[in-house]
């Protein structure tokens, strides 16, 4: 007789390891998780970005609204941002850039959508969100300073 190592064990009992992660990760993103950069976070807490939603019902029953602020990691305004709205549902993709006050408004149709926000030196921000009939959703944004290597070269010497 002999003992097999725990290594070669299989505690789920023949469920293989691509079926498992795949369930933990649709647990994972039905219970307010999200994928960054090939790794699972708590929504909104991804490294790079804060996140935070807001949706009412609105007053007129055929319009749907969202506002998009894009702010710092202090929450001061960035202008000139590039607003993304997509609904990969029906193809239909909207570009924005934010004003000086750090909003991109736009007019859109319920469903599914995926924001994003992205400026040069920043982290991006994303998000997925379900936009119900008759209703306005405010997206705010935190992006943070990516981080940059900087290499200094210093020369000692004299010009020949």
């Amino acid at each position: 007789m002999y003992a097999r190592s725990p290594l070669t064990r299989n505690p789920l009992g023949g469920l293989g390891i691509r079926s498992v992660s795949a369930t933990l990760v649709c647990l994972a993103m039905c219970v307010g998780c999200e994928i960054y950069a090939g790794k699972l976070y708590w929504a909104g807490q991804a490294p790079g970005f804060a996140v935070e939603l807001n949706c009412a019902a609105g007053v007129d029953s055929d319009t749907q609204r969202i506002a998009v602020y894009v702010g710092d990691s202090t929450g001061a305004p960035l202008p000139g941002v590039q607003v993304s709205l997509s609904q990969p549902a029906l193809g239909a993709v909207k570009e924005y850039n934010t004003d000086v006050t750090g909003f991109a408004r736009a007019a859109v149709t319920s469903g599914t959508w995926q924001v994003e926000a992205k400026l040069n030196g920043f982290y991006t921000g994303r998000l997925s969100l379900e936009i119900p009939m008759a209703s306005s959703c405010t997206v705010t944004f935190r992006l943070e300073l990516e981080r940059q290597n900087v290499v200094t070269v210093a020369a000692n010497g004299k010009a020949a």
